[in-house]
């Protein structure tokens, strides 16, 4: 079959498309926006289906484990690192056929260890390994097969192929009113432009590299016949698409954005299918891989556990050829369109090694024949140079109006380093608040050399050594003290101090600052260290021993990861006079049992949310342990529930010690909605007060979906603990798609006066804008002051008495499309206030805000956001660094003052997306 060209095919959509654009393109009103817009009309279809950044991702990822790892393993890892146009190349491969020239099941073949068994043989029988060091050629080949397992592994948990809850299987229950292949649609798609939103693609290369001829005999050497002129074909595409992303993808994050919460806020972080989760899998399957390189193939024809699990093969519906004919003219064009707007694909081949580049001409206007802008053919240069960044895109698309918008994207450069600093002339003030300025240039900012650590992930406060100063624990779950285990996960511990001469440390890394750090990871103890545990995604301060010291627990929620089980873990380190906290082991450790109970119980990921209080009334602060991804069988028994959630509490004893199960703890709590995906025990909050007979917690469950009438739109419940047993006294539901209504909660008396009052957040709510604006802030997020004394079963926030002015007090709404308001609260007991954040908004820069009890305490009036002006806001320097995403206060200088800690997840401070610490003294 000859290679197919764009002289092929003929749509009908061409002259309607060409309508289209000759008729932006000579308007005089838009003709600033000539270009940018024709970028937008291509954009938003060229990489459908594809996913290739995001496969390449993933293969980035699992470089940096990879190269930490075994020593005999070392050149492997020179090699990948030596050769990206291969490897970028190879992560995108095995979809090289997909609704391309009828390669289907040939691209399908690629997926699978069969084809990289023969191609692993093949490569040692082509190239001399004693030579390997030397020959350029055969590196890139074994990158590019790397690279080919990458995508191969990363697929099965993307998809969710033979397992219930994988990333795009859990989007679909929770986002999609459980239509897969729609949820499909978005993931590959959306996942490319959500990706180049939150962090800096510079890392793709110009170019990339294909050994044809090699690919063309492993395939003959599995009885399949492929041209070769195909492959290059279809790859010009793919390749196309993929410079498009890294150029102006994240400018379009708002089109699949919207349609999805879980997209945006799980992509990174899911246990089963996330960025994170899925390169570990890489990092995994490469180890036995090299063993297959380095001694041929064995009998182990499934090459690792990813593909063990699941000894089959992809579905045949993986990809589905879209049903919108312009949608397919496009993707099919998608060279040509770069072409138009300044761009170059050049394709030259040389050993049988074929390489694609991109190059850039001058852009001329179609209708006038004159030059836009001059565009330098140097590939060193970054996708800004071509300055469509000027024109706000808020100019361009009324719909989608966020404070990103607002800030010059020129300023935003990518030639810039990847931690650039915003500047004070960035932000334009919103009509909601006024008050918003830069933190301080020079704040305390711990940091920690290691990609992808998440340093500030969470943390807590505790007197954990018994001196009366409040210590502070900050955890980085997906740090590792040894290579060979990756994501394990630490605990970094600063002792109060008491000093009047505070010097700032010399340095900010903190494993130099720490006063001692917890590894989940010990020599001494096999059982203990598991790959990808994720050891202190969350904490919280208990007093499980009952002596009168803070201890700290700490959960590992993907405990079990390598063999496919997600049990998950709980430890609990006490506290000890002068010593404080163990580091070698864990006085109590909480583990799950795998077989299903007479309790009906299936344990996942626990631990995902800890929270403490004294439930019993005893003096001592107890363990509540959330389980949202925990599973159970249903009201009928006939069908076990995925995600319904629970919540189990263990209360202070002084026998507690050694290893227990779940099982055996004091008493538990099934989610009261028997549903699919609930995520109950995603939030848990304690209230307690001296004119309160009893204790309560209010269990959030974000995923709550109303009996799919409202996805997502969650609900919050409160018990209250009547002879050590929660008796359910109230359900409060969200009323609208994707509110997540019970995301983040804090009770208290606030006031002082006996009063119960919650603060509760809805971490995507739509903001539906009236007079003058008329349009709306998708997920931005909300925050609701609720007197709880209005609430009762079966209750909803469209109830007549939960509006303004009767149970619900106080309104607040996020800031911007994606800001996701509320995202870590805060209750400041000294200074009368409380503080939330915004770690999404500002282009993902984030911000913080404060806002006293007087401005939402006031009952004279029901108050809304539109009235509300907080008292400080502070907005994160460092771009795409998710500032707020926890916020605590700490005396870090021992003055006796507590200053602002605030986390920021996606920091590239010291290495990419490592996560720092800002500390703002007081």
């Amino acid at each position: 079959m000859e290679v197919e060209t764009t002289e092929d095919f003929v749509s009908p959509f061409v002259p309607v498309l060409n309508t289209i654009l000759l008729s932006i393109l000579s308007s005089k009103k838009m003709k600033k926006l000539r270009y940018f817009l024709f970028i937008f009309l291509s954009l938003t279809s060229i990489v459908h289906g594809c996913g290739m950044s995001v496969h390449i991702e993933v293969t980035k990822r699992a470089m940096y484990t990879f190269y930490r790892t075994k020593s005999e393993y070392n050149k492997y890892a020179e090699y990948i690192h030596n050769s990206p146009e291969f490897v970028q190349a190879g992560s995108f491969f095995p979809d090289w056929g997909f609704n391309c020239l009828g390669n289907d099941d040939v691209s399908e073949e690629a997926h699978w260890p069969p084809f990289m068994r023969v191609g692993a043989e093949y490569i040692r029988e082509k190239y001399n390994n004693a030579t390997w060091e030397h020959d350029s050629v055969a590196q890139g080949a074994i990158s590019f097969m790397f690279a080919i397992v990458s995508h191969g592994v990363a697929d099965v948990t993307w998809h969710s192929i033979k397992m219930n809850s994988g990333f795009i299987r859990a989007m679909a229950d929770l986002n999609f009113m459980n239509n897969y292949f729609e949820a499909h649609d978005v993931a590959d798609t959306g996942g490319e432009f959500t990706l180049s939103h939150m962090s800096n693609l510079d890392y793709l290369v110009d170019k990339w590299s294909f050994p044809i001829d090699d690919l063309v005999e492993i395939y003959r050497r599995t009885n399949r016949t492929v041209d070769g002129r195909q492959i290059i074909s279809c790859a010009r595409r793919a390749f196309a698409a993929a410079q498009a992303n890294k150029r102006f993808g994240k400018h379009f994050f708002s089109v699949y954005g919207e349609k999805s919460p879980f997209l945006i806020k799980q992509s990174e972080l899911y246990y089963k299918g996330g960025f994170n989760n899925m390169a570990a899998d890489v990092a995994d399957c490469w180890n036995e891989l090299v063993k297959w390189f380095e001694s041929g193939p064995t009998n182990n024809i499934e090459l690792c556990n990813t593909f063990r699990m699941v000894s089959g093969t992809l579905p045949k519906n993986k990809y589905r050829s879209s049903s919108n004919e312009l949608v397919n003219f496009l993707y099919k064009y998608s060279v040509d369109i770069l072409k138009t707007i300044g761009y170059t694909i050049r394709y030259h081949e040389k050993n049988g090694i074929g390489t694609f580049e991109i190059h850039r001409e001058l852009l001329r206007d179609p209708i006038t024949n004159e030059p836009f802008i001059e565009l330098q053919d140097d590939s060193s240069e970054e996708e800004e140079s071509v300055k469509v960044e000027e024109y706000g895109f808020d100019q361009i698309f009324q719909d989608v109006p966020t404070k990103s918008e607002q800030i010059s994207l020129s300023s935003l450069d990518e030639n810039k380093d990847s931690h650039n600093l915003l500047s004070s002339d960035m932000i334009n003030e919103t009509p909601f608040d006024t008050n918003c300025r830069l933190i301080p240039d020079n704040p305390i900012t711990l940091n920690i050399p290691y990609s992808y650590a998440q340093l500030g992930h969470d943390m807590v406060l505790g007197d954990f050594n018994g001196d009366g100063i409040q210590d502070l624990a900050i955890s980085a779950p997906f740090y590792s003290n040894l290579s060979e285990v990756p994501q394990t996960g630490a605990i970094f511990i600063i002792n109060g101090k008491k000093s009047s001469s505070f010097k700032i440390p010399e340095s900010t890394n903190i494993l130099d600052l720490a006063d001692k750090i917890i590894y989940a990871y010990n020599p001494n103890d096999d059982n203990n260290n598991d790959p990808q545990s994720r050891f202190g995604w969350s904490m919280s301060v208990v007093d499980l021993n009952k002596d009168g010291i803070d201890d700290l627990a700490v959960s590992a929620p993907s405990f079990g990861a390598k063999k496919y089980t997600y049990n998950g873990k709980v430890y609990v380190y006490f506290g000890k006079k002068n010593e404080g906290l163990n580091e070698n082991k864990a006085d109590l450790e909480i583990e799950s049992e795998q077989e299903v109970l007479e309790s009906d119980w299936h344990i996942e990921a626990l631990g995902q949310y800890i929270s403490s209080g004294d439930v019993d009334g005893d003096g001592f602060n107890d363990l509540l342990i959330g389980c949202p991804y925990c599973g159970i069988y249903g009201k009928s028994r006939t069908l076990r529930l995925l995600h319904t959630g629970g919540v189990f509490a263990f209360l202070s004893s002084s026998d507690h010690k050694g290893n227990v199960t779940i099982f055996d703890y004091d008493w538990s709590i099934i989610s009261p909605g028997d549903q699919q995906y609930e995520w109950f025990g995603y939030s848990i909050n304690y209230l307690k007060s001296e004119s309160m007979q009893n204790p309560f917690i209010i269990v959030g469950a974000p995923g709550y979906d109303n009996h799919l009438k409202t996805q997502m739109s969650g609900r919050i419940y409160g018990f209250e603990i009547i002879d050590k047993i929660p008796v359910k006294v109230f359900d409060l539901s969200g009323v609208e798609t994707f509110q997540e209504f019970g995301s983040s909660i804090i009770a208290g008396d606030f006031q002082e006066n006996g009063k119960k009052l919650l603060l509760v957040a809805s971490q995507s709510e739509t903001h539906e804008k009236k007079f003058p604006f008329y349009n709306k802030d998708w997920q931005a997020g909300a925050i609701r002051l609720i007197d709880m004394e209005y609430l009762s079963e079966n209750k909803r926030l469209s109830d007549d008495d939960m509006i303004l002015g009767k149970g619900l007090l106080a309104l607040l709404h996020g800031s911007e499309s994606a800001s996701h308001l509320g995202s870590s609260l805060l209750w400041d007991d000294d200074e009368k206030s409380f503080w939330s954040s915004e770690p999404f908004t500002y282009w993902e820069s984030g911000q913080i805000l404060k806002y006293s009890a007087r401005s939402l305490f006031d009952s004279s009036r029901a108050l809304s956001s539109e009235k509300i002006v907080s008292d400080e806001c502070l907005v994160g320097r460092e771009r795409q660094a998710r500032f707020g995403h926890k916020i605590i206060k700490f005396d870090f200088d021992g003055d006796g003052k507590k200053d602002l800690v605030v986390s920021s997840e996606h920091s590239n401070h010291a290495a990419r997306l490592s996560g720092s610490v800002t500390i703002i003294l007081k």
